[in-house]
């Protein structure tokens, strides 16, 4: 059979995912890629001596035991990496001088919260007795493929009852409804600011129960050395990268995508074609086909994105021995709050690295916090001009290390630098829709929205990434791209591989 010929449009993790199964399964692939390097919104960057890991907290899957780790087994992260594994799942270091954890450990966890408020003992509890009967059995992974999936539920409808019953109990409720059950005002507060308060629990429960049986661990290094072994995975398997080429749309030859027009105005023509970029964008700027993307684009609009952030980074001469650190980060309440964009934030949560030698020389430490902020407000800031949307992100990032300096008092004087990344920076980076960068938010109704691989009237054209997946994250759109090559495995008459023999 000849050569099947694969074009992926985006090299981020879903790209790159897509493009190491398509290489394994004996396709010659080529992935185009609009800035100058691969990872999308999985990306590090030097400044000062720091490398600043702008994306991975955690790795869900990182030990063995699910779905998650045999993808990341297949993608060629978990050989050669060293991992942290926290005991903390969030801290938050309260105005009232306590400190308040969620431990990863289920027992202890509970423990500890019902030592500080035995009055919520049974939202502590629920959530606590979820934990131990979802890490008892086999967790499905809700973005596995539909072969498999059907496996999963076969199953469990047959043995795992205890996991539907969790499922059905959590994902109707919001983690901002979840958090007003509390009675005692700090842990509201660290519920309330643990994530976006319209998220589906379940994520809470799934992720919590990842970090109580060890796999939801951190890859030292962060997202820069995460992304290189993926690149180098799909390189040794013979892929091609081509970096600084933005697509502009795609060829067809009536209901049939026939390759990818890039920018320099050649054509890539290609048997199949994936987008593993922004789907808005994609719908609307690559395909540009009204009848065929409006029912996509329909579901699309019962969907909300995940808020614009403001990304902060900051380098410290400072080893930050009272942080304990946690795979969330560390909550504190800013004493100055700080207005971002339209959003007054009075709370910030940051992500402390006193656990990861590699992001800075010893004694040092590199802090990040992601800010949720209006993307119509930076929009029309970096419209106005440099100067003014270089001052207003300025202002910002003082504040914020004002605010780190007043909590910390001994940071007074330790900065080394200071920087902030805001919507438009995503935007101009990776093309992601308002900056969002992790597509879909999972509310209660999203997580029950199925958006299509494919496009009723355009065969061998596929979408995959975050905006296939309502929740966003790693998982997903590693999953998303391993999917599309089943379907066009099925599609081109080939027996569908997953691992080099």
């Amino acid at each position: 059979m000849e050569q099947q010929r694969v074009g992926i449009i985006g090299g981020g993790i879903s790209g790159l995912s897509a493009g190491i199964y398509a290489a394994l399964n004996g396709m010659e692939v080529h992935i185009f890629e609009r800035s100058s390097k691969a990872g999308g919104v999985c990306q590090s960057w030097d400044r000062n001596g720091y490398s600043v890991n702008g994306s991975i907290h955690w790795l869900m899957g990182s030990g063995p035991g699910s779905d998650y780790y045999e993808i990341w087994k297949e993608l060629g992260v978990i050989e050669g990496s060293s991992f942290h594994v926290h005991d903390r799942f969030f801290t938050y270091q309260a105005d009232d001088g306590k400190e308040y954890s969620l431990y990863t450990n289920v027992d202890r966890l509970q423990e500890n919260l019902l030592s500080i408020s035995p009055d919520d003992s049974g939202p502590i509890i629920e959530l606590c007795e979820s934990i131990r009967t979802l890490a008892r059995h086999e967790i499905p992974a809700p973005h596995a493929s539909i072969w498999k999936q059907f496996g999963h539920m076969a199953k469990m409808a047959l043995l795992d009852f205890p996991i539907i019953r969790e499922m059905i109990r959590w994902a109707p409720v919001s983690l901002g409804e979840y958090a007003a059950r509390f009675k005692h005002p700090r842990l509201r507060e660290l519920f309330s600011n643990l994530w976006n308060p319209e998220m589906t629990m379940i994520f809470l429960a799934m992720q919590m129960t990842y970090a109580h049986m060890g796999s939801a661990s951190y890859p030292l290094g962060g997202s820069g050395p995460f992304i290189e072994k993926m690149l180098r995975r799909f390189l040794d398997l013979g892929g091609h990268f081509h970096t600084n080429n933005k697509v502009l749309g795609i060829t067809r030859q009536e209901d049939r995508c026939t390759g990818i027009l890039l920018e320099n105005k050649q054509v890539f023509p290609a048997d199949y074609v994936v987008s593993a970029m922004d789907g808005m964008t994609a719908l609307q700027q690559i395909v540009v086909d009204e009848k065929i993307t409006a029912p996509v684009l329909e579901q699309f609009k019962s969907l909300k994105p995940f808020p614009g952030i403001l990304y902060f980074s900051a380098g410290f001469n400072y080893s930050f021995p009272e942080v304990n650190p946690a795979i969330s980060g560390t909550l504190i309440k800013l004493k100055q709050p700080v207005d971002i964009g339209y959003t007054r934030h009075t709370m910030g949560s940051f992500q402390i690295y006193n656990f990861d030698p590699t992001l800075s020389a010893p004694g040092h430490t590199l802090v990040t916090g992601i800010f949720e902020t209006d993307y119509g407000y930076w929009e029309e800031l970096y419209r106005k001009g440099g100067e003014e949307y270089r001052n207003e992100r300025n202002r910002i990032v003082n504040e914020l290390v004002k605010n780190l300096s007043e909590h910390f008092p001994d940071l007074k004087g330790k900065l080394e630098f200071a920087d902030a990344a805001t919507p438009m920076t995503y935007v101009n980076e990776t093309g992601n829709y308002h900056g969002s960068y992790e597509g879909w938010l999972p509310t209660p109704a999203a997580i029950q929205v199925r958006i299509p691989y494919q496009l009723n009237g355009l065969e061998r054209f596929y979408l995959c990434g975050h905006w296939v997946h309502p929740g966003g994250g790693m998982p997903p759109a590693a999953f998303s791209g391993r999917n599309v090559v089943e379907l066009i495995c099925s599609d081109a008459g080939l027996d569908f591989i997953s691992q080099a023999s």
